[in-house]
């Protein structure tokens, strides 16, 4: 969320913004641009944790190293490579300045169901349930590696705005009405939330008729090297839209058009 917040030039900010409308930096000085740059500098210290128990847990997954100073076992060097959030596989080298045993806990995120983790090539043997941490512990040799796999499939959300009035018949008995009732549709993939551009070039929203199976109307588009993946939403009689991460759209420009929600016809809610 920070560095998708920061602006190109690493100095402005945009400090809020709303799912379906413009992001505008904040340019000149106030407490946005103090709090952002702040906040990455605090990051590190969120990355990695030592729990009062004295495991060793990985908060928060991302090129880097961390050295920790583990009482029985001395120095624990941790390097992790991945292209995560854009893609789900997370390697962690994991050395010790000599054998001995320590609780290693890797946060699984709570959107991810079917997190696996290997141990050297083979399967560690351990849970990893939605929104817990994954806890292997075990006699840490000199250099092992840890892989830790993030299905990240896209996924559609819906939410509805509805309201119905209730008042007295002559009689006394309850009249329900129903006055508002608007469906929408989202989609996201991994942690990350996606958005459309302006559809067509130039509306503010338009109203999606799906396909009977929901769920199949998204597809993966093939990544370029260092992006993450588009997705494109088929919809019945229009061309699919094309989605790519909320961040990303228009390359974080300033005052570029971001739709999130996108409002479906009712029959279909």
């Amino acid at each position: 969320d920070l560095l998708g917040a920061q602006a190109p030039n690493g100095e402005d900010w945009c400090y809020y913004i709303h799912p379906n409308g413009r992001r505008v930096h904040t340019t000149y000085w106030r407490c946005c641009k103090s709090s952002g740059a702040m906040a990455l500098e605090e990051l590190p210290a969120v990355a990695y944790t030592i729990d009062p128990a004295g495991a060793l847990a990985v908060n928060l997954y991302g090129p880097g190293s961390a050295v920790a100073s583990l009482a029985g076992v001395g120095e624990v060097l941790l390097d992790q490579e991945t292209a995560y959030p854009y893609a789900g596989d997370v390697a962690i080298r994991v050395r010790v300045e000599q054998p001995g045993r320590f609780t290693l806990k890797l946060r699984i995120p709570e959107w991810c169901s079917g997190a696996r983790i290997e141990l050297d090539g083979t399967d560690a043997g351990v849970a990893a349930i939605p929104g817990a941490y994954a806890v292997v512990d075990r006699v840490w040799a000199a250099d092992q590696h840890v892989r830790l796999h993030l299905p990240m499939a896209p996924r559609l959300h819906r939410a509805g705005n509805r309201n119905v009035q209730v008042s007295r018949a002559p009689d006394g008995s309850t009249v329900e009405q129903e006055v508002l009732h608007y469906d929408y549709v989202a989609v996201t993939r991994g942690p990350l939330v996606y958005a459309t551009g302006l559809v067509d070039g130039y509306k503010l929203e338009e109203t999606l008729r799906l396909p009977r199976d929901a769920d199949a109307a998204l597809r993966e588009l093939p990544a370029e090297p260092g992006l993450a993946p588009q997705v494109e939403l088929a919809a019945e009689g229009r061309a699919p839209l094309r989605y790519a991460p909320y961040h990303a759209i228009a390359g974080r420009a300033d005052g570029t058009w971001r739709l999130t929600w996108l409002p479906v016809s009712p029959v279909q809610a």
